[in-house]
């Protein structure tokens, strides 16, 4: 390897550690994703109860496709308002959207097509660990991995523990590891000064 092709290599490092303190990570949907599985997550334990199976499949379907749609409109309006983004944050976004996808198929195949129902929430949670943790290290951010953590935990419990109260479980965790971090995220960001 030349010098000139080493300097280089150090450059675009270098401009990638930057570019991490400057990634601006949004709360907001973080608390809408978490407020919408919480609440569906209760909602579901009470059908369970109340033996009103049929409607849970097309619950989840009508909740995660609202997420959808409310990731897609705020997508369009990053792209209306031309926002720059930095090289670590569209690795981010990429991450979110993998994590997005892979919950709804493990999601909608467990309610649908396979026989691992009781399990949805622990597979998720692994899911979200690895998304979280990725994030961190991506941002240099340790909390980040303490939310890592406390997914992984939750996943640990629910995969020993199966049975209906894991909604109930999962629906805590998203309030702890889901809703409070998108808080957390979203007060920062309102009050921390602008370049």
């Amino acid at each position: 390897m030349d010098k000139n092709k080493a300097l280089e290599d150090l450059a675009f490092v270098k401009n990638i550690i930057e570019e991490s303190n400057q990634s601006v990570i949004f709360g907001r949907g973080f608390i809408v994703w978490g407020v919408l599985i919480a609440i569906s997550l209760i909602a579901t334990y009470t059908m369970i109860k109340t033996q009103t199976y049929s409607y849970i499949s097309w619950w989840w379907c009508i909740v995660i496709g609202g997420g959808w749609l409310y990731e897609a409109i705020n997508w369009k309006k990053s792209v209306k308002r031309d926002q720059p983004r930095t090289f670590i944050d569209k690795i981010i976004g990429k991450v979110w959207l993998a994590m997005g996808i892979s919950a709804s198929i493990i999601g909608i195949s467990g309610m649908f097509f396979t026989n691992f129902g009781m399990h949805i929430s622990a597979l998720i949670s692994l899911v979200l660990a690895v998304a979280y943790l990725t994030t961190g290290e991506l941002l240099k951010k340790t909390y980040w991995r303490y939310f890592a953590g406390g997914w992984w935990a939750v996943s640990i419990v629910m995969l020993l523990w199966p049975g209906v109260h894991t909604t109930l479980i999962m629906a805590g965790a998203m309030v702890a590891f889901q809703i409070v971090p998108g808080i957390i995220i979203q007060k920062k960001i309102n009050f921390e000064p602008q370049d």
